[in-house]
C-alpha cells in the first residue's frame, strides 16, 4: 500500500469517526430525553426529539453520500463478525476428519459405530 493510499484511508477513518462521534452524541442526548419526559414540557419533548432524530437522518444520508463505500465496509464488517462468532467453537480438526472420513463411507460406519457403542 501506498503513503497516498494510507494517508486516504486515515482521511477517510477520521471522517468517520466524526460521523459516529456526532451520531452518539445525538444518541445520547435523545436518550436523556427520553428519560426526562416527566419532568419537561410535553411540546418541548416533541420538538427536540423531532430534531434530534432529524439530525441523525441527515447525518446518516450524509455519510452516505460523502462515503460511497461505507456500506459495503459495514456490510463485510458484519459478516466479518458474524463469521467469527459463528465459526468460533467450532472444532476444526473433528470437522476435517469427518469430512476425510466421509468419502469413505464403510470407514465412516464403522468409526460411527463405534463410537456411540
Amino acid at each position: 500500500m501506498t503513503i497516498f493510499a494510507l494517508r486516504e484511508s486515515r482521511k477517510q477513518f477520521r471522517f468517520e469517526m466524526f460521523f459516529f462521534a456526532t451520531l452518539s452524541i445525538v444518541a445520547v442526548f435523545v436518550l436523556v430525553l427520553g428519560f426526562s419526559i416527566p419532568y419537561i414540557d410535553d411540546r418541548f419533548f416533541y420538538v427536540v426529539y423531532t430534531n434530534g432524530i432529524g439530525l441523525a437522518l441527515v447525518l446518516t444520508l450524509a455519510a452516505l453520500i460523502s462515503i460511497p463505500d461505507l456500506m459495503r465496509d459495514l456490510a463485510e464488517a458484519g459478516r466479518i463478525k458474524y463469521s467469527a462468532a459463528t465459526l468460533g467453537g467450532l472444532d476444526v480438526e473433528e470437522r476435517k476428519r469427518v469430512v476425510v472420513t466421509a468419502s469413505r463411507p464403510s470407514e465412516y460406519l464403522t468409526q460411527s459405530f463405534h463410537r456411540h457403542s
